[in-house]
């Protein structure tokens, strides 16, 4: 993604139509770190501010490798390869004797070093880097510590061993988190969602955006993360919220003949699921990033057949005798706007569909209004 603008303090950046802050908002509410305690204390209020939630997120990454400095930084056995006066780890056997390196004295060995210089340990830095020299943040006393502290550490962590580009996605997903690694794991996430949400200064010219894939598929993805994410924080106190989608079985007898129907039968996915055994009541959100109307063969409007049919398998299939929370579920087809906001709702044989869009160009605190209207 990239920014030309002559005038940046009167020009609204936007994505695909989304304003940029908005962009923002939803990264902020798919990352782990919104979830905790601690950062919801800092951040409370600051949605409408994104530039503030920058500052924020900063403060916490610095907080967090100061506790992991003082603790000491994670090691990990990296492998190697060198030609060494005695043996270390196991031989390089043709190594060893394409460089005759016996007559020299030495051996060619493999062998795994602790080291500092870690996948986790260089996203931190490089973090820490953007963090430093970042131009969105209002220019304050607080601030100006901030980027020295995000100055200082970065420096500290290259002094210590620390080097390298920042790693790829493929290399952190294999990263393991031991039980002990709390600290590591709540410094990864910030420095994540600082990276995720740095943008090109407010300077003519172009810089790119060190972001996730600029795709739809990517926004499509982050706008069910975020959704999830803001429920499992704002309404954790009523409802249990899906960590992840749910896979939901069909409820079905198979004779000898149609023993191979599982292989063809589509997956039931279920993007959002909230439970609450207080109230006897089940939602199921289903996000979708498409138009919540189409035209349609005899009317100007029309729902899409196929996403209603969807989400009355899913509500209809779960249907158990005596069960209050599966026979009487609500089901959301939850659509992105960039204009105004629409919502229908019917109640069909016990179940409640609710047809409904939430503006991405919308204030933060009525992004939230909509989403709660949605469960209360």
């Amino acid at each position: 993604m990239t920014a030309s603008v002559s005038q940046p303090q009167e020009v609204a950046r936007t994505y695909r139509g989304i304003s940029i802050r908005n962009i923002w908002l939803l990264l902020l509410y798919a990352s782990d770190l919104f979830s905790e305690v601690e950062y919801r204390r800092k951040a409370q209020g600051r949605e409408e501010t994104p530039d503030d939630i920058l500052e924020v997120i900063a403060e916490i990454l610095v907080y967090f490798v100061r506790e992991k400095l003082m603790r000491g930084l994670t090691r990990s056995c990296i492998p190697r390869q060198a030609d060494l006066s005695r043996v270390r780890g196991s031989i390089d056997m043709l190594r060893t004797e394409r460089r005759q390196l016996l007559a020299k004295g030495r051996v060619a060995c493999r062998f795994h070093e602790p080291s500092l210089n870690t996948p986790r340990n260089r996203l931190i830095k490089v973090a820490l880097e953007k963090g430093a020299q970042l131009k969105n943040l209002s220019i304050n006393k607080s601030t100006s510590s901030i980027r020295k502290k995000c100055r200082d550490y970065s420096s500290l962590l290259y002094r210590m061993g620390v080097v390298g580009d920042l790693p790829d996605r493929a290399t952190l997903s294999k990263e393991v988190y031991g039980i002990n690694d709390k600290e590591d794991r709540q410094a990864v996430a910030a420095a994540r969602l600082l990276l995720d949400m740095s943008m090109p200064d407010d300077q003519a010219g172009n810089e790119s955006l060190l972001s996730p894939e600029e795709t739809n598929e990517w926004l499509r993805k982050l706008f069910e993360n975020a959704v999830r994410g803001f429920y499992n924080v704002a309404v954790s106190d009523h409802w249990h919220v899906s960590k992840t989608n749910v896979i939901q079985e069909w409820p079905m007898s198979i004779d000898e003949k149609s023993a191979t129907i599982e292989r063809y039968l589509p997956k039931m996915e279920l993007d959002i699921v909230l439970t609450s055994k207080e109230r006897q009541e089940k939602i199921v959100i289903d996000t979708k990033f498409t138009s919540l109307l189409k035209p349609g063969w005899y009317r100007n409007k029309t729902l899409n057949s196929a996403h209603i049919y969807q989400m009355y398998a899913y509500l209809r299939s779960q249907e158990k005798p005596n069960s209050i929370i599966d026979n009487h579920s609500k089901g959301i087809l939850l659509h992105p706007v960039t204009d105004r906001d629409e919502k229908f709702a019917l109640t069909m044989q016990g179940h409640t569909f609710i047809f409904a869009t939430v503006n991405l160009n919308a204030p933060a605190k009525d992004i939230r209004s909509a989403l709660l209207e949605l469960v209360v």
